[in-house]
């Protein structure tokens, strides 16, 4: 009779293998979370994007067509962390920037909206005077008031970092080219405090570099684009 001899394997060979399977799993998770984290970046920044367009499409859609004022952006009052502007019977409302230069900054940061109303009743884009007056009783800007027949043009967690709207040959009401200018950042409320974002020397918010955790969550749009207006409104 023929007696088989087994050899198991050592407990070194058996901590070399834990430890060889041990890197390849950490380096399959590693290679994992990256490609999650490129992935996220890239809707965060496709999602940038498909707003800022809309919004701007909104505003130069508008602008082309209309046969009624423009009233160009300006505060409605003295102080006012405002900025309105009305295309005839359309009033866009939203609030100037917060430079988030300090921790008391970062409570406005929820303070973001590119709000429009619609079919104000009268061309609200004659005058400011109009544009602030303009719509009945839903007077004034309504970026903290939604009513039904308005809406927020920008998506969750998403600012106006600049928007510049200017008649761009000087002809006043009667202009027929215009400029039209949106920079859109995309970031959650504790970007500041989590370091996804940092201040340039004017307080302009930018996304981190990719190094940066949490970076994926930042995301920044900027169209700029001259018009020509249809109509030519004499006043």
């Amino acid at each position: 009779m023929t007696k088989l001899h087994t050899r198991g394997f050592t407990i070194i060979e058996l901590l070399i293998a834990t430890i060889v399977s041990s890197i390849m799993i950490l380096s399959i998770l590693i290679v994992f979370i990256q490609i999650t984290r490129y992935f996220t970046k890239g809707t965060t920044q496709v999602n940038t994007q498909k707003a800022t367009r809309q919004a701007i499409d909104s505003i130069t859609q508008e602008i082309q067509t209309t046969t009624g004022g423009v009233e160009l952006p300006f505060q409605p009052s003295i102080g006012s962390p405002y900025m309105i502007f009305c295309i005839n019977h359309r009033r866009y409302s939203y609030k100037v920037i917060p430079s988030l230069s300090s921790a008391a900054d970062l409570n406005d940061w929820q303070d973001r909206a590119l709000y429009v109303e619609d079919d104000l009743g009268s061309d609200v884009g004659a005058s400011q005077t109009a544009c602030v007056n303009g719509g009945g009783s839903n007077t004034g800007p309504k970026v903290f008031n939604p009513t039904a027949r308005g809406k927020d043009l920008l998506g969750e967690n998403m600012l106006i970092v600049s928007l510049i709207l200017k008649d761009a040959d000087g002809g006043g009401k009667q202009a027929r080219l215009y400029r039209v200018a949106l920079s859109v950042l995309n970031a959650p409320a504790d970007a500041q405090a989590s370091r996804i974002i940092t201040v340039n020397s004017s307080s302009v918010p930018l996304c981190q570099g990719a190094a940066v955790k949490g970076s994926e969550y930042c995301g920044l749009s900027t169209l700029d684009t001259t018009i020509f207006r249809l109509n030519k409104v004499n006043y």
